[in-house]
C-alpha cells in the first residue's frame, strides 16, 4: 500500500530536523513499513530539504522544488505533486492547519482521506487570540470542512473527538488512536542517578504556565533543568536568577537525547493550562518517571490522579504541595513511575499504535 502523507502549512523536515523531532516523526512511518506500507511525504519545503534526505530510509518526499510563494504552492500540490498522488492509496494529514489542500487533493485523484488531528487548532485559537480572531475563524472553518468531508478522521483523545462532535455536529467517520511513544527509547534506568529535582520540557510560552512552575520550586528550594525556548525565554531566565539557584536551562535536546534528561531527574512537572495529547507527558511517563500535572484539558486525560502521577491546580502552591510530596515521598514515586510505565506500554507504545493506524488504512482502502 502506498500512502501520502501532508504536513502541517509550511512544515518541511528541515523544520522538524531543527526542532530536534525527525526522527520522532518519521518514526510510525517506517514502523508502517512493516505492514507493507510505504510513505511519501507532502512538504513545503525547497531544495536544502535534501540535507536531511539520509534520515528517511525507504521514505519519499516531494517539495517545493520551484521555490513558490507559500500561497501559490499549496493550491497547485494536488497538480504539481500528481505522480505521487495520482498513484497513492490514501492521503493522511499530519495536522489540521494544512488539511483544506489535502482534502481538495483527495477530491481530485479520488482518494480516501485520513484526517488527523493532534490537538483541536480552533480550541488553541481561541484561547491564546480570542473567539473572533482571524485565526480561530480559520481554524473553526477548516476543521468544519475536514472533519465533515474526511474519509475518516483521527482524534488523539475521546474528549478531543468530543468537543469536535459538540461544535461541528455529525462528523464523518471517526477513531481515537493516541500518540505514540518509542518505549525501547523512553524506558526506564535504574543504574541513573537523580542529579535533579525537577525536569520541564516545553515550549516557553504562556499555555505552559512556567511562572507557576518556576514560584512553586522556589518555595520548595529544589533543583530543576529547564529545556525548552520559547517568547517568554528572557522573563524566564530572569526569573531564574533572581529567584532559584539550583537551575540548569536547556535551549533544545535531540529528541533521542530526552531520555537521558528523564531519568536524571525524580518528577516531571507540566502545569500547562491546556493540551491536545502531550507526548513529552507520555515519554516521561513511559521513562518511570512519577510526574505532576495540572487538572487541565489533555493532561487528565492522561494522568489516574494517586495511580499514574499526581493532578493539581494550576496555581503555584497546589503545583509545590505535589512537588514536595513526590521528593518527599520515595515509595509514592517509585510506585507512580511503574504505573505510569505500564499505562504507556499497554496504551501508546509505537507498535500499537501503529498496528491501530495500519488497521485503518486497510480497512479504508481495502474495504476489509
Amino acid at each position: 500500500m502506498k500512502i501520502t502523507v501532508f504536513l502541517t502549512r509550511g512544515g518541511s523536515l528541515n523544520v522538524w530536523n531543527d526542532k530536534g523531532i525527525l526522527s520522532r516523526e518519521l518514526q510510525i512511518y517506517k514502523e508502517l513499513e512493516k505492514f507493507g506500507i510505504n510513505t511519501t511525504l507532502i512538504t513545503y519545503g525547497n531544495g536544502s530539504q535534501c540535507n536531511v534526505g539520509s534520515e528517511l530510509g525507504n521514505i519519499d518526499y516531494c517539495l517545493n522544488k520551484y521555490n513558490l510563494p507559500l500561497r501559490i504552492y499549496e493550491k497547485l500540490i494536488p497538480l504539481i505533486h500528481w505522480k505521487s498522488l495520482r498513484h497513492t492509496d490514501l492521503i493522511k494529514t499530519n495536522q489540521t492547519n494544512g488539511a483544506l489542500v489535502a482534502l481538495s487533493a483527495a477530491r481530485i485523484w479520488k482518494k480516501p482521506l485520513i484526517s488527523r488531528c493532534g490537538y483541536l487548532w480552533s480550541e488553541f485559537a481561541e484561547r491564546d487570540f480570542g473567539v473572533h480572531a482571524n485565526v480561530t475563524q480559520r481554524a473553526m472553518f477548516t476543521e468544519n470542512k475536514v472533519f465533515t468531508g474526511a474519509t475518516a478522521n483521527v482524534f488523539t483523545t475521546q474528549d478531543m473527538l468530543d468537543s469536535a462532535t459538540n461544535r461541528i455536529g455529525e462528523l464523518s467517520e471517526s477513531y481515537v488512536i493516541p500518540n505514540f511513544v518509542d518505549t525501547e527509547l523512553f524506558k526506564p534506568d535504574e543504574q541513573i542517578d537523580h542529579n535533579t529535582d525537577v525536569l520541564f520540557i516545553g515550549r516557553f510560552e504562556k499555555q505552559k504556565n512556567l511562572g507557576s512552575l518556576l514560584k512553586a520550586t522556589q518555595i520548595v528550594d529544589c533543583s530543576i533543568t529547564l529545556i525548552g525556548n520559547g517568547t517568554l525565554e528572557s522573563q524566564v531566565k530572569d526569573c531564574l536568577a533572581k529567584n532559584i539557584r539550583r537551575t540548569l536551562l536547556i535551549d533544545n535536546v535531540p529528541h533521542a537525547e530526552i531520555p537521558l534528561y528523564m531519568r536524571s531527574a525524580k518528577v516531571f512537572v507540566l502545569p500547562s493550562y491546556f493540551e491536545g495529547h502531550p507526548k513529552v507527558l507520555l515519554e516521561a511517563m513511559a521513562c518511570g518517571m512519577a510526574v505532576v500535572g495540572a487538572d487541565s484539558p489533555g493532561i487528565r486525560n492522561v494522568i489516574e490522579h494517586g495511580k499514574t502521577g499526581l493532578l493539581c491546580s494550576t496555581e503555584p502552591g497546589d503545583i509545590e504541595n505535589a512537588i514536595q510530596r513526590l521528593l518527599r515521598e520515595d515509595g509514592l514515586r517509585v510506585l507512580l513511575g511503574k504505573n505510569a510505565r505500564e499505562y504507556v506500554e499497554n496504551n501508546c507504545s509505537l507498535s500499537a499504535v501503529s498496528r491501530m493506524e495500519s488497521d485503518l488504512m486497510h480497512k479504508l482502502v481495502y474495504q476489509v
